[in-house]
């Protein structure tokens, strides 16, 4: 017995670009309107078939030649190794042997979370210390009066003390 897939409903495609000409025009809102009125609200649309994923010479190597599960192109070989791996690697007794592996993982995870969580901190302080110096000499340069040529801080500066803007800026304006 075979079993045949159903698709949902859909509009005449062309090879290649599939039914993106349909979308094609003015206003694309109106023509997905006028195409799920004409064939439900729910309906297949193919966007042209073209691969996605830049050709580099490390995926090639690494992954030879886009054989392996991950990287394959969808198709026979992409079919059969899906298979393998849901009935060999990611059998249900195979994947309940590794549970002790998973927790483990996990846990050193948060633990990175944590972790990342308080260096961010630091990071934060020592950048702003950094930008804090960098306004600093950019202030006393302007009060000297070397005229050696502005940047952006100096612009920033400028409006910062001598423009009346509606919002005025304050020195975290200056460092973002």
């Amino acid at each position: 017995m075979c079993l045949s897939i159903t698709y949902r409903p859909r509009p005449w495609k062309l090879p290649i670009l599939g039914s993106i000409h349909h979308l094609l025009g003015e206003h694309p809102h109106r023509r997905l309107l006028t195409l799920a009125r004409t064939h439900g609200p729910l309906l297949h649309l193919t966007l042209a078939r073209t691969h996605t994923r830049p050709e580099l010479l490390a995926r090639k190597l690494i992954f030879y030649n886009d054989s392996d599960f991950g990287f394959a192109p969808y198709g026979k070989l992409w079919i059969q190794l899906r298979k393998i791996c849901t009935m060999e690697l990611l059998s249900v007794k195979l994947v309940k042997s590794f549970g002790f592996i998973r927790k483990d993982e996990s846990n050193r995870l948060v633990e990175s979370i944590r972790e990342a969580a308080g260096s961010l901190g630091r990071v934060h302080r020592d950048i702003d210390a950094i930008l804090n110096e960098i306004i600093e000499e950019h202030e006393a340069k302007g009060l000297k009066g070397d005229g050696e040529g502005e940047d952006m801080v100096d612009v920033l500066l400028e409006l910062q003390k001598h423009w009346g803007l509606d919002l005025p800026l304050n020195h975290n304006n200056v460092k973002a």
